[in-house]
């Protein structure tokens, strides 16, 4: 039979560089371990991945005018522990201070800064995607399978409008300091190692793949 270990975040920054000579662009990919579907926190990832989709765009114009970002935060679970990952391709030269971006906003978050407007909107988008879910009888049927899978209970779907109600500000800040802790990451870049080096080894110990 199959055994699997628990999976662990790591105990310091894990960086891997992927030398890219020359690339315009540069690409990042930021990730987190996450939580099991059944695990009560997950619906706390939910709502992080929706707030971060509403944050995203408004950082190229808070980092540089000149350039342009494309990015994205993906959740993904299981049975097991899923992860949180964010990904961002921009201008080599400015993907750094994106990164920059990301870091001191989350360290935002913990620190209880929470826009109290965004955060009602990103519970509104975790039902509106459940909502959208039923009008396909295929993903329907998925949800209602998943909850079986997962062992979610018979009441999971027809409480998670209720569930998130419940969810405040307080609880949600207080969850991301145990959820993410600083510096716990795993993270891939993809670009001119000759740039991007210097920085990411002043962060956590860097492995470069040419």
């Amino acid at each position: 039979p199959f055994t699997f270990r628990k999976s662990t975040p790591p105990e310091r920054p894990r960086i891997l560089i992927v030398d890219e000579p020359n690339a315009e662009n540069s690409f990042l990919r930021w990730g987190y371990l996450g939580v099991a579907r059944s695990s009560r926190d997950f619906l706390m990832f939910q709502i992080l991945e929706e707030y971060l989709t509403l944050w995203l765009p408004t950082w190229a114009e808070e980092v540089s005018a000149s350039s342009q970002i494309r990015g994205c935060p993906k959740l993904a679970e299981r049975r097991m522990p899923g992860y949180l990952q964010v990904s961002l391709e921009a201008p080599t030269d400015s993907v750094t201070l994106y990164y920059e971006k990301l870091r001191s906003s989350l360290a935002e978050l913990r620190e209880g800064e929470v826009n109290a407007g965004q955060f009602e909107e990103a519970k509104q988008l975790v039902f509106r995607r459940f909502e959208e879910a039923f009008d396909d009888p295929v993903e329907q049927m998925k949800l209602i399978l998943g909850a079986e899978l997962y062992g979610l209970g018979v009441n999971y779907i027809s409480t998670l409008k209720l569930r998130l109600e419940r969810v405040t500000q307080e609880a949600f800040q207080e969850r991301l300091v145990e959820l993410l802790p600083e510096d716990r990451f795993v993270m891939i870049v993809a670009g001119e190692a000759e740039k991007l080096e210097p920085y990411f080894s002043g962060i956590g110990e860097v492995e470069l793949l040419n």
